[in-house]
């Protein structure tokens, strides 16, 4: 009880993290982190709000102070290699609430813990939908290839990047996450863009295609399909 109290004490005084002489700062204090990636925090909270409190406070006791969580997801649901359920159900921007207050959730959840958040509004890779899926919805309705059995990686990656070349798929974008930027948190009552408890968004998940070979991530797979062989 006493670390929980602590703990809603340092909330309540939170500031944005900065950079001052190269380095975080908070509070005017230096900040210093151990993070983790928790993908699947926002399905979580509304799956099971119960183990989400567990997790969240067992990271905690593990010191690790800073979670990058995903933003968003791309439907529909019953397409392969998806975490679902999604948050954005189709190409017209349509929304399923219920996992944007699991997200919600999961927000009042960190800032209760004194923990920070770092987040993706997009995905590069699949899992998630992503850039791929709105290229899909928008401009190639042509199957994503995903890199399963024979499929190359590269495949994926030519199909995804055509994603800034199309204009509806980087409209519906920019209204996602102007959308999220504005949103008033349903537990916390805090604005998204007001939230001190995110220490920084990144416009999207890993930008695979823009390493000079073209995507680093293929060639560890490649190098972890050689060694099964």
């Amino acid at each position: 009880m006493l670390l929980i109290l602590a703990f809603l004490l340092a909330a309540a005084s939170l500031q944005f993290i900065t950079i001052r002489d190269k380095n975080f700062v908070r509070n005017a204090r230096p900040y210093y982190f151990l993070g983790t990636n928790f993908w699947y925090g926002m399905n979580l909270a509304v799956d099971d709000p119960e183990r989400l409190k567990r997790e969240l406070a067992n990271l905690r006791s593990l010191g690790i102070t800073n979670l990058r969580i995903m933003g968003s997801s791309q439907g529909p649901n019953a397409e392969p290699y998806r975490m679902v359920d999604a948050v954005e159900v189709d190409e017209n921007g349509g929304v399923d609430e219920r996992i944007l207050e699991g997200l919600d959730a999961l927000m009042a959840g960190i800032r209760e813990m004194n923990m920070t958040a770092v987040i993706p509004l997009n995905n590069f890779w699949h899992w998630s939908g992503g850039f791929g899926q709105y290229v899909h919805w928008h401009c190639d309705p042509s199957p994503i290839p995903y890199p399963v059995k024979d499929k190359p990686w590269d495949s994926l990656t030519k199909y995804i990047k055509q994603f800034y070349a199309c204009k509806p798929a980087v409209e519906q974008y920019k209204k996602f996450y102007v959308m999220l930027a504005k949103r008033v948190n349903t537990k916390t009552k805090i604005a998204y863009r007001d939230d001190e408890t995110i220490m920084a968004v990144s416009y999207t998940h890993l930008r695979a295609h823009e390493t000079v070979l073209d995507l680093v991530c293929r060639l560890l797979l490649e190098k972890k399909k050689k060694k099964k062989k």
